[in-house]
């Protein structure tokens, strides 16, 4: 499982460019909070690579929310899990299974 840690974020509305790094030099932040694994080590820079579905709902929500285009490219750019058992992962049929109970679309 994972748990609960505060954090602070810039909010700002995407223009694809580079309104998130304005906003993180000219204006507030506020707390929030994320999901963290319990095994992740936030200090270190060896993480578990993500799966291919989960990766790519990060970068669907960026480009549709328009974040800042190194963000996009950042992501671009992250290796994705090649050993798992189902090799795309299962983050995309969980939200599909999702949208469909809800009745709701991300889109």
């Amino acid at each position: 499982g994972y748990r609960w840690k505060r954090c602070r974020v810039y909010p700002y509305v995407g223009n694809g460019d580079n309104a998130g790094r304005l906003a993180m030099e000219s204006s507030s932040s506020i707390e929030a909070f994320t999901l963290v694994s319990p095994n992740a080590n936030l200090e270190s820079k060896k993480n578990v690579p993500p799966s291919s579905s989960y990766l790519g709902l990060i970068k669907e929500g960026a480009a549709v929310m328009k974040f800042d285009r190194d963000y996009q490219n950042f992501l671009s750019e992250i290796e994705e899990a090649m050993n798992l058992i189902i090799p795309q992962g299962i983050s995309g049929l969980l939200l599909r299974g999702a949208e469909i109970v809800s009745g709701m679309k991300r889109n």
